[in-house]
């Protein structure tokens, strides 16, 4: 049961602030944010709880997801530096 635990709350590192377990249960086209595991695994059984309520191929695409905008910005920047660099 997806629902299970939708009205349990936690910080959001992404956001700055408490949001409930259904945002992150649903934030990416109705499939988990993909820090969820990170965020709730001292709260929830979450690895239980993803393996209990996606498909593989669900798991696969919400954890491959790209994390924080920080995370893009600093490999953009790495990119652009090996770009840069004079022969």
């Amino acid at each position: 049961m997806k629902e299970k635990y939708d009205n349990r709350e936690t910080r959001c590192k992404m956001l700055g602030h408490t949001v409930p377990f259904k945002y992150c249960r649903i934030m990416q086209n109705r499939l988990p944010c993909s820090g969820i595991m990170d965020c709730w695994f001292r709260m929830i059984p979450i690895e239980d709880f993803i393996i209990n309520n996606y498909k593989e191929e669900e798991i696969q695409k919400f954890l491959t997801q790209p994390g924080p905008k920080i995370n893009l910005i600093l490999n953009m920047a790495e990119k652009a530096g090996k770009n840069n660099t004079k022969p």
